[in-house]
């Protein structure tokens, strides 16, 4: 593989490469059980061809697979084929009356918000409307400003409140004393030497 394509380029070809084969639906099995187990089986697959794991058993167990089952792989595919022709054929036939098309939806949506946006923009840089001017500044008078210690702490604070203010910072922390004193006993049983 390319530099470019890298991991996830082989990954992706190979279960291209590997699903294509392994094509059966839950439709062809009679319980999910044995589907999911199906799915399970191709996976499996898939990550021993990817990383590498006992390759030659594992396309050695591919074509025999395949070999075995040809019928059920062609009939899959044409099975496939024909659900996406006639979702193609459901997409390109205009819409009966009173029934919108999807694509027509989506445009519909696309244009109600790009509207909303444009509306909500002018209103607010108009600062009018229903609004009300809720973005003009607002004048601001003057503001307290707190007195400092060299410290870093606020003058108000009485030491107990400083005292119980760095406790709750170091338990916010996830620090506590109990940390310090089991990692010195720690490291001071760890520096013992039994011979």
């Amino acid at each position: 593989m390319s530099a470019a394509g890298g991991p996830f380029a082989k990954e992706m070809a190979v279960r291209k490469r590997i699903q294509a084969i392994y094509n059966k639906l839950q439709d062809d099995f009679p319980s999910l059980r044995e589907y999911n187990d199906y799915l399970e089986q191709v996976e499996d697959i898939v990550f021993r061809l990817v990383e590498g794991i006992d390759v030659a058993a594992t396309e050695a167990e591919v074509r025999t697979y395949e070999a075995s089952n040809r019928d059920g792989i062609a009939a899959a595919r044409a099975k496939r084929a024909e659900r996406r022709a006639a979702e193609l054929r459901a997409a390109a036939l205009p819409p009966k009356p009173g029934e919108s098309s999807v694509y027509q939806l989506i445009e519909q949506q696309a244009r109600d918000q790009l509207e909303m946006a444009t509306d909500f923009a002018s209103a607010a840089a108009a600062g009018a409307g229903e609004l009300g001017g809720a973005f003009a500044p607002r004048p601001m008078g003057l503001q307290p400003v707190p007195v400092h210690h060299t410290d870093g702490t606020a003058a108000s604070l009485t030491p107990e409140q400083r005292e119980a203010r760095i406790l709750k910072g170091q338990k916010a922390g996830g620090w506590t004393v109990e940390i310090s004193h089991r990692r010195a006993v720690e490291e001071a049983f760890g520096s013992l030497w039994v011979s």
